[in-house]
């Protein structure tokens, strides 16, 4: 079925129901239960590998990735070598924190250039 043909059928089966729908506790239960498993891996994606995008995004790039080789500046997917070196780049800490600890390294060489020197701090 083609996408445009997937949109027919979902306007007729929309033109075909009544505005209220009633569904089972068992088919209500299904329905929510899949959303909270969509909401868990969603929750997941963005708090353990700090995904920017929701899922439909995510998809939508994984398959241009994937299977048509486009790229995209917010997406992309690494060898278990690369996500190693990227793990490794990223636990050296943020800019600010490494200009921080610079600061520190050059002060600290400032006092012991100083003593070297016969000058007391």
């Amino acid at each position: 079925m083609t996408k445009s043909e997937f949109i027919e059928e979902k306007q007729k089966i929309l033109k075909s129901m009544p505005d209220t729908i009633c569904f089972t506790r068992g088919e209500a239960e299904c329905i929510l239960e899949e959303l909270e498993e969509y909401h868990a891996i969603e929750t997941e994606l963005r708090e353990k590998y700090h995904a920017n995008a929701d899922m439909k995004e995510l998809i939508k790039y994984f398959i241009e990735t994937i299977f048509k080789g486009e790229k995209h500046d917010r997406f992309c997917i690494l060898t278990n070598e690369e996500a190693k070196m990227w793990e490794e780049y990223q636990s050296i800490g943020t800019v600010e924190e490494i200009m921080e600890r610079l600061t520190e390294r050059e002060e600290i060489n400032k006092c012991l250039e100083i003593r070297g020197k016969g000058g007391h701090t």
